[in-house]
């Protein structure tokens, strides 16, 4: 009977070890704004829930100026394989935390999953893909309610 008592214990008590450990933090260059880091990370772990492998390493993202009033973000693809995710400094600045997560999320669709857009709608008119451009006929639709499947449709699309 102890035996079984301890063979237990041992298990309860690996099992719980084991849960605890964290995974290692994804290692990201030097040139992810400290601002925009966060956004980087939780993509990579939506990323990694989906089984979406993604690669950080050639990229670059900074709050900026960008001179277009109808641009709150933007992918830049250069020559040499790197890319730069710019995100509009005064939009970020009077955005809370789900536009910001929408804005990352969307150029990093274009930077890292190599995303187009896409201004495709649902039936009730609402963009049926976080990858919308902001200037078709769909309605924004980006909520703690939709981001789920908002997040399965831009790491299976």
């Amino acid at each position: 009977m102890m035996k079984g008592i301890y063979k237990w214990f041992f298990a309860v008590l690996l099992f719980g070890f084991l849960a605890c450990q964290d995974d290692e933090p994804i290692e990201l260059n030097d040139n992810i704004d400290a601002a925009i880091e966060m956004y980087v990370r939780r993509f990579q772990t939506e990323a990694d829930t989906r089984g979406v492998e993604v690669d950080f390493e050639n990229l670059t993202a900074n709050l900026s100026d960008i001179d277009r009033e109808d641009v709150a973000g933007q992918c830049i693809s250069y020559t040499d394989g790197s890319r730069e995710v710019v995100i509009d400094k005064s939009v970020w600045d009077r955005s809370g935390d789900l536009i910001r997560e929408f804005i990352v999320f969307h150029e990093l669709g274009h930077c890292i999953l190599d995303r187009a857009h896409d201004e495709s709608q649902n039936t009730n008119g609402t963009c049926a893909s976080i990858m919308h451009s902001g200037t078709s006929n769909c309605r924004f639709n980006y909520s703690e309610l939709t981001r789920s499947g908002y997040l399965d449709e831009l790491f299976g699309g």
